[in-house]
């Protein structure tokens, strides 16, 4: 009979727990952006500007075969989307104009990346470098005392 009851309060503290570390990681996954976590997908998205511009500074000087550069493109632009995809959760207060352009600018990230993953040389102006820019201003705006 003791060992019954253990068992049932057992069980339950184990469905209690359960419930319990649920619920904190679906509110962790919901939470809104704070600032760091909006800087770590800037900086995501920053190096995958500049890694692109080597990529079509290295194909424009004929250092990559074009098929390469269209695989790496397209692989870049599918790390770019889930980086940008992270950005559909609210952003607390005080940060909504900055998620605004961190989306807008991996959208143009994605669309360039896309497009050289088509065309597989560096013939357009692809403006990786300045996209790149602007990710680094908007990071060095987001954490002001660490540049």
């Amino acid at each position: 009979m003791r060992s019954n009851k253990a068992v049932w309060v057992q069980g339950t503290l184990l469905v209690v727990a359960g419930v319990a570390i649920a619920l904190v990681l679906a509110m962790r996954l919901n939470r809104p952006f704070d600032r760091d976590t909006l800087a770590i997908e800037v900086a995501q998205l920053r190096s995958s500007a500049a890694q692109a511009q080597l990529l079509v500074d290295n194909a424009r000087a004929d250092r990559l075969a074009p098929g390469f550069v269209r695989q790496h493109a397209q692989q870049m632009a599918d790390k770019v989307a889930t980086t940008t995809g992270k950005l559909q959760k609210p952003a607390q207060a005080g940060l909504t104009e900055q998620k605004l352009q961190v989306q807008k600018l991996g959208a143009a990230l994605q669309r360039a990346l896309a497009l050289l993953g088509r065309e597989g040389g560096a013939k357009r102006a692809f403006a990786f470098d300045s996209l790149a820019d602007a990710l680094d201003a908007l990071d060095k705006q987001l954490k002001p005392g660490e540049s």
